[in-house]
């Protein structure tokens, strides 16, 4: 799937030609791989497709290039552009933060908004979600 999307895309043929060189994609190359793909991915499966999607497409990037299996993680994916945006302190904290610090803020932030049919049902979907985490924590419950 994901040696289809790239073959097809224009700028595609640059990244399998530079990791047949070289194993490896520099950092402009590795955007570039990059934004194909979660295009054909939100073109596919929407905006916010389910994980289960992201999962699938991750699996098929170091199935396709093994050389940018990402050795810290279980399955080789997922996190590894992450933190070598941020490092592994900044990307380790915003991951255990996300629920319980950034998300409540996020939530109210939206509540501000001017009414909107997609700004509401993210609004409902993420306040069920936070609830469904962790019903104990008094803001997380108020949202």
């Amino acid at each position: 799937m994901i040696s289809a999307i790239l073959h097809s895309k224009p700028g595609g043929e640059k990244i399998f030609q530079e990791y047949g060189k070289t194993k490896g994609l520099t950092d402009s190359t590795r955007r570039l791989m990059v934004n194909i793909i979660v295009a054909d991915m939100m073109e596919n499966h929407g905006r916010i497709p389910p994980s289960s999607v992201r999962t699938n497409y991750a699996l098929g990037i170091v199935t396709l290039f093994p050389f940018l299996n990402d050795p810290d993680s279980e399955h080789g994916y997922i996190n590894q552009d992450f933190t070598r945006l941020f490092g592994e302190v900044v990307s380790g904290t915003f991951m255990a933060k996300w629920p319980t610090f950034f998300k409540p803020r996020v939530i109210a932030d939206c509540k501000t908004l001017p009414f909107s049919e997609p700004v509401e049902d993210l609004l409902s979907s993420a306040q069920q979600e936070s609830n469904d985490y962790d019903r104990k924590d008094p803001y997380l419950s108020s949202c």
